[in-house]
């Protein structure tokens, strides 16, 4: 059709080119056009089934009838929206998360009964992730997680420099008002050493090798993300 209407126009041979090449151009861009909206179409469709980095596909719901019960949660237990985080308590990147953006998070959702926070060990750092992942389990047991995770974090060093060592964790223990001999029980007996092996075998089987890792719903985030992400996340589950 375009090749009829060329010829048909009286025009001279340069005119004829540059027409020609005017109508390439249109037609290049629209096709770019088109490409560029399909793409952003079927990015969108992904969105709402989000691949874990290890490519398989992750439903909160199908998570949370295999993680082990004595994973710490906190927030309504029937709540519509649910996050996992799954973390290593020597990770600087959540050490960030909780000092910045999990108060606002605990403020705006948990303390209002809009969603159910899990906690899942990723003890990944080296033998010290794994003695405070299990010492926050000892914890857990006074009903204490909560502090001492935020504790954890608020005092942490550099990796498996000594910080986090099993003389280290009782002195935590004792500054946050914990029964120490119980506590010191736990830790000792290795209580929850093969939870904290499984858990973290657990979320690695489900593609998450990077701390903090986050499932909310059926969306993954990896890394420390901005207060604003973890916002539009939550209030679009909720919808």
């Amino acid at each position: 059709m375009i090749h009829k209407i060329y010829h048909m126009l009286k025009l001279d041979r340069i005119q004829k080119r540059d027409l020609l090449l005017i109508v390439v151009l249109l037609v290049s861009l629209g096709t770019l056009g088109l490409t560029v909206y399909n793409n952003y179409t079927l990015n969108k469709k992904i969105s709402l089934l989000t691949v874990a980095p290890g490519g398989t596909p992750v439903s909160v719901k199908g998570l949370i009838k295999k993680i082990d019960p004595l994973s710490p949660r906190i927030g309504n237990p029937n709540a519509k929206v649910v996050i996992v985080e799954f973390e290593d308590f020597q990770c600087p990147f959540c050490k960030k998360f909780d000092i910045e953006t999990f108060p606002e998070i605990k403020k705006e959702f948990i303390d209002t009964n809009k969603i159910l926070y899990i906690h899942v060990d990723l003890a990944i750092l080296g033998l010290e992730s794994n003695a405070a992942a299990e010492a926050s389990h000892c914890a857990a047991d006074q009903n204490k997680f909560w502090e001492f995770r935020e504790y954890l974090y608020t005092h942490q060093a550099p990796e498996n420099s000594g910080a986090l060592n099993a003389i280290s964790l009782k002195k935590m223990a004792k500054t946050l008002g914990l029964d120490t001999s119980l506590f010191n029980t736990c830790f000792d007996s290795g209580k929850y050493k093969s939870l904290v092996v499984e858990n973290t075998n657990f979320a690695k089987s489900y593609g998450f090798t990077g701390t903090p890792s986050f499932v909310i719903n059926e969306q993954t985030f990896k890394g420390a993300r901005p207060l604003s992400t973890f916002i539009d996340a939550i209030n679009q589950a909720l919808k």
